[in-house]
């Protein structure tokens, strides 16, 4: 890696015997941890509104399913979701983990594409007694299964079958 020091900034540093090395190392660490924050801000928000209209979807289906309390509950569960995930905090490990394997720029192009499998798990919290109920596992779950394109792939050697 080559970093550009003008001949002047150069010199002054070595008068003084400052190494370059550590500050520069200090600065990469430094402004890493600037662009995380953002991008998990980013991410939380994301989460978050994903969350929200999946709750107003499951509010439709419970308009057109009176009988069923099982959707009036889910919406519910996913309105508080969606309130606890904008909640969390810049530094939540598991957020920083959903951002940091993200690819280059996901979280700067607005809106998500979450994996249909946590599309599948998010339209169905608290939907059953079997569904995940807490948040924090739900959230292990959908950052663990994020970017898992499996059920693509499974879809794709299907259809080309």
């Amino acid at each position: 890696m080559t970093i550009y020091v003008p001949d002047e900034l150069l010199d002054q540093a070595r008068k003084t015997g400052l190494s370059l090395s550590p500050v520069c190392q200090q600065a990469i660490r430094e402004e890493l941890a600037k662009m995380t924050a953002v991008m998990v801000d980013t991410a939380r928000r994301e989460i978050s509104a994903f969350v929200d209209n999946t709750a107003r979807w499951r509010e439709m289906v419970a308009e057109d399913y009176p009988e069923d309390e099982r959707n009036t509950r889910s919406a519910a569960g996913l309105r508080e979701l969606a309130r606890w995930v904008g909640d969390l905090p810049d530094t939540d490990p598991r957020l920083v983990t959903l951002v940091t394997s993200a690819p280059k720029d996901y979280f700067a192009t607005g809106g998500i594409a979450p994996a249909e499998i946590c599309q599948r798990m998010t339209s169905r919290y608290r939907f059953g007694r079997s569904d995940v109920a807490r948040p924090d596992d739900w959230l292990e779950m959908f950052v663990a299964d994020f970017f898992n394109d499996d059920d693509l792939a499974d879809e794709n050697e299907t259809t080309s079958s």
